[in-house]
Order: structure tokens, then C-alpha cells, then sequence
């Protein structure tokens, strides 16, 4: 069977990543493989150069029975006399109220990496069917050495990972944070984020200034901030250097950074009502209770989604705080944790996805 697959892989975004693995996912079958870019953002990896890639880029067939677009609902285009299917990812609900709804029943099949998009998909009566295969990971990263960060040390670390936009709400994590430790407590928090340095800490200032915990700035335990660009490398220590992973997002169809938080063997604490509730649960990690309400943002993705018609899920900051503090006492806890984690990693190893990919193969073509 011909396969032809157009995704961002050649940018470093977190589409670009995600279309990375997958096709790499895609190559672990016994199918012929062809790929070809696609970009959505100004992000473009200069340094482009993996060798696996590069050669299915030269490949090439007469004809496609199946071309997969990992793209944007509104960018999909239709193939004819081929299987199309869209993969794509969504982080609220409620889409047919977006432009996005219209472009669903073009494709063959609809594949997105988690159960919530698709129930929340199924339960709006998307014409196009819906499967979910999650998204892929290159699970031997996980055992190579690395450097302790010396800041670091002799602490325990809360960290986040992700941009510095409010559908991912670090508001909440900062609440709860400094309503739930004192100053004096052996606890950091990191934040690696995307963004203007001078502006993250300027936001992070107000949110502290609002927050009106301590009556000086001086009295608040100083975060730890990583902005912009960081070597794998460096992301790779960032990761064996911390304890547990918080991800008060709103919204999440996968979450790269918590799958690396769980093969790195870190407790993660993620917001119900997301995609990251397919693989945390209360054996690997915390999941904390939400709330289902309207999207409020000053920051849409696109000018016409994210509009107050979707929903997304609001995390219990009090119930946040309270999972915080377990995983901070309970060492014993954690370490059991850590044994669940390293053997839920290897769900999302190439081999596993593509058996889940070639499941949907089957089925579309039988």
C-alpha cells in the first residue's frame, strides 16, 4: 500500500514534533512511504537533518491509497481516488460553532490523539468518523545521562513546561504555588516558556502583585525562569533535575511535555477534562477536578476560534494546591509512582503507534 504523509515536521513547533514522530510511527509498517512538508508557522527548523526523513522525502509513487494530512481542519484538502484522512488535534469543545466545523466532513476519517476529542467530536455528530490513536515518542531519550542543573539542587522541583498563553494557565499554578508553600520551604517552582523574558516576568508580576499573599514582592519565593529556546539536551537535564510536573492547562489534546514528564519517571499533576487523561491516573500521577465553562482568551490561536461559543476545562486551584502538597510529603508515593510512569511510557513507542495507525488502515481500506 502507498501512503503519502504532509505534515509541519520541519518546523519546532509542537505540530512539528507531533508530525515528526508520526511519521516515524507510519515508517514502522510494511507499507510504502512517502512524505512531504507543509508549514503553518515561521518556525522552520534551519538545521533540519534527520536522515530517516530526508529519505522518505525523496520517495515517491505513481499513486497514493491513503495520503494523511496533519494540518489544520481549514488547510485540509481533499485528494480524489484516495483514502484522505485529517489528523488533527483540539483543545476546547463545542467546535461546530467554529468555521473548523464545515472543513470536519471533507476527510475519509478524522484522527485525533485523545478520547476526549473524540467523544467531544462524536457528541456534536461530526459527519466524518472519528478515531484516536495517540501521538509518538522516541522513548529511548529517557535513559541517556545528564547534567544536574546546580540551581536545582537540594529542592524539590515543581515545574512547567509550555508557552506563556492563558489557555495553558500558569495563573493558577502560580496561586497555587505561593498559597500552598512558604517562602522558607525547600520547594521550587520552574517555569520553561516560550516568549520575551522581560515580559514573562513582568506578567508574573502582576499576577503576584494581584494575588496580594505577602504585602512585598521581596517576601514571595522567587520562581525559576527558562524562556525562549533550550538544546534537547538542556530540556533533557531540565527533566532529571525536577520531581513533579504541573500542567494546569486548559485545554490539551496530547501534552508533549507531560508524556516527557512521565518517561523521565516525574509525578504529573494534570486538569480532568483534557486529553492528558488518557494516559495520568491515579497510578502514575494526579489528575485534578475542573470545571466546564466558556473560552475566555485575549490570545486566540486564529482570530476566529477560541471565542467564548467553545468550552474548556478550569482547573480546582484549591483541589491543585492540596495534590501539590501530597506529592511534595509522600516520597514513598512518588517512587511508586515513578516505577507506574517508566512502564506507561512505552505506549507511545513507534512500534505501538504505528500497530494503533495500522489498525485504522485496516479499517478504512477493508
Amino acid at each position: 500500500m502507498n501512503i503519502l504523509f504532509i505534515g509541519p515536521y520541519r518546523t519546532t513547533s509542537g505540530w512539528g514534533e507531533g508530525a515528526k514522530h508520526l511519521a516515524k510511527a507510519l515508517n514502522t509498517l510494511n507499507h510504502n512511504l512517502a512524505i512531504r512538508p507543509i508549514y503553518m508557522s515561521n518556525e522552520i527548523d534551519g538545521e533540519f537533518n534527520d536522515k530517516e526523513l530526508l529519505e522518505l522525502e525523496q520517495a515517491q509513487y505513481d499513486n497514493y491509497d491513503i495520503v494523511i494530512q496533519r494540518v489544520l481542519p481549514h488547510l485540509f484538502r481533499r485528494v480524489p481516488q484516495t483514502k484522505n484522512i485529517l489528523a488533527c488535534v483540539f483543545e476546547t469543545s463545542n467546535i461546530h460553532t467554529t468555521p473548523w466545523w464545515r472543513h470536519l466532513s471533507f476527510p475519509d476519517v478524522v484522527l485525533v490523539p485523545s478520547k476526549q476529542e473524540k467523544e467531544n467530536l462524536l457528541a456534536e455528530h461530526i459527519s466524518s468518523p472519528v478515531y484516536n490513536v495517540s501521538e509518538a515518542i522516541d522513548i529511548s531519550k529517557y535513559d541517556k545521562d545528564y547534567e544536574p542543573i546546580p540551581e536545582l539542587k537540594n529542592a524539590f522541583n515543581f515545574y512547567f513546561v509550555g508557552e506563556f498563553i492563558e489557555r495553558k494557565n500558569v495563573k493558577a499554578l502560580l496561586m497555587a504555588f505561593h498559597r500552598e508553600f512558604r517562602p522558607n520551604e525547600p520547594v521550587n517552582l520552574v517555569i520553561k516558556t516560550s516568549g520575551n523574558s522581560q515580559q514573562v516576568n513582568n506578567d508574573i508580576f502582576t499576577i503576584k502583585s494581584n494575588l496580594r499573599i505577602y504585602q512585598s514582592m521581596e517576601q514571595y519565593k522567587k520562581e525559576i525562569i527558562i524562556c525562549g529556546y533550550i538544546s534537547a539536551q538542556h530540556m533533557h537535564n531540565l527533566h532529571r533535575s525536577c520531581h513533579c510536573m504541573v500542567m494546569p492547562s486548559c485545554g490539551e489534546a496530547f501534552c508533549r511535555p507531560v508524556v516527557d514528564a512521565l518517561g523521565y519517571g516525574n509525578t504529573p499533576i494534570v486538569t480532568d477534562n483534557t486529553g492528558m487523561t488518557d494516559y495520568i491516573n491515579h497510578y502514575n500521577g494526579y489528575i485534578v477536578g475542573s470545571r466546564i465553562e466558556p473560552t475566555y482568551t485575549t490570545q486566540p490561536p486564529l482570530q476566529d476560534i477560541y471565542t467564548a461559543k467553545e468550552n474548556w476545562a478550569n482547573i480546582n486551584v484549591l483541589k491543585l494546591m492540596s495534590c501539590m502538597r501530597e506529592v511534595y510529603k509522600a516520597h514513598d508515593l512518588r517512587e511508586k509512582l515513578k516505577s507506574q510512569c517508566k512502564k506507561d511510557i512505552q505506549q507511545f513507542s513507534y512500534t505501538n503507534i504505528g500497530q494503533n495507525l495500522q489498525r485504522v488502515i485496516d479499517d478504512i481500506t477493508n
